[in-house]
């Protein structure tokens, strides 16, 4: 079963309660150790990772500031942000209506996985990459409205995860 690690600033503990009723995945909270502790950005990345989870975050700048920090072998990380059209920060609600709404239109999303991807989901597209050689990039961008939205990034996912 795929275990999603979210970290600090996403730590809603009904919706977090609600997702491990459902029974498809198992969803942790940021460890109480680690909160309020002032850790940077990239200890607590390294933190979140050691712990063996998909780390889940709303801090999009993550990746692109700290990309040396960012491990070429990871269990994954997902970045929730709202698209660039839209200029509003990001509530627990809106947060909550993005990961729902990739749920439901990967099927599957419960029992792919995540290992070595970076995926970044907004309320419009999902966007697959992953950091090789020293460098992320991002070489797979799909719009939830396209018909092979699913299957694209599946595979995208699946390629990664093999890659070792």
């Amino acid at each position: 079963m795929t275990i999603f690690q979210f970290d600090e600033n996403i730590d809603y503990k009904a919706y977090i309660k609600r997702c491990n009723q459902e029974g498809f995945a198992v969803v942790k909270r940021f460890p109480k150790d680690l909160k309020n502790t002032g850790f940077p950005d990239p200890e607590v990345l390294k933190r979140c990772l050691l712990l063996g989870g998909v780390l889940v975050t709303l801090d999009h700048h993550m990746i692109d500031d700290h990309e040396p920090d960012v491990p070429e072998k990871s269990p994954g990380i997902i970045i929730i942000q709202h698209s660039p059209k839209i200029p509003y920060t990001m509530t627990q609600k809106s947060a909550e209506k993005i990961i729902e709404q990739f749920k439901k239109r990967i099927s599957d999303w419960h029992k792919l996985s995540y290992a070595n991807s970076i995926v970044r989901i907004t309320d419009e597209s999902i966007t697959v990459g992953r950091k090789k050689e020293n460098v992320v990039t991002y070489n797979c961008y799909k719009e939830l409205s396209e018909q092979d939205c699913e299957d694209e990034i599946r595979q995208r996912l699946n390629d990664n995860a093999a890659d070792n």
